[in-house]
């Protein structure tokens, strides 16, 4: 089973992502494991809006839009 990091940690990840347009691996908490550079976000319209904000992922088969609430684990490649 899969370590679940904590949200700080997750966002810590994808900021560093997002500025150094460095490659991550995400797994979801629907056992998906997506690979790609972090493009954008957007944030959240409900409470806690910070929790809910959507990641934007750009793979090789396409953009790919995630709600940070569904991430379980981030790995910086």
């Amino acid at each position: 089973m899969a370590h679940r990091q904590d949200l700080q940690e997750i966002s810590t990840i994808l900021d560093q992502s997002l500025q150094n347009e460095a490659p991550v691996k995400i797994k979801t908490i629907d056992h998906r494991t997506l690979g790609g550079i972090v493009t954008g976000f957007e944030n959240g319209t409900v409470k806690p809006y910070f929790e809910r904000r959507t990641v934007f992922l750009n793979t090789r088969k396409g953009m790919k839009r995630i709600k940070q609430y569904a991430i379980q684990q981030v790995l910086a490649q």
